[in-house]
């Protein structure tokens, strides 16, 4: 019986696909997340301010994840590390 429990698990976790979590960076200046990130080749923006918390903007990498979106940036009312998740607690940005 334990045989045929532990085959049905194995078949079941053989066919299940996962998706990696989403990756969270708040290490560049507003500058650097607009000219690097959100611009192209090419384009240069100048004179960017940037009102806020260091830890409320950065940037998120979702290639292995099931997002929709492969990189951009983040611009949160709480800490950009929160996106992650699992977020299951209320006010957390």
């Amino acid at each position: 019986m334990i045989k045929y429990i532990l085959l049905s698990a194995l078949l079941v976790l053989g066919f299940t696909t996962t998706k990696a979590q989403l990756t969270v960076s708040n290490s560049l200046t507003p500058q650097q997340l607009v000219n690097n990130v959100l611009l192209g080749n090419g384009v240069t923006a100048f004179n960017i301010t940037y009102t806020g918390a260091a830890q409320a903007i950065g940037t998120f990498n979702s290639t292995n994840s099931n997002v929709g979106l492969g990189s951009g940036i983040l611009m949160c009312s709480g800490n950009v590390n929160l996106a992650v998740g699992p977020n299951t607690a209320t006010g957390q940005g």
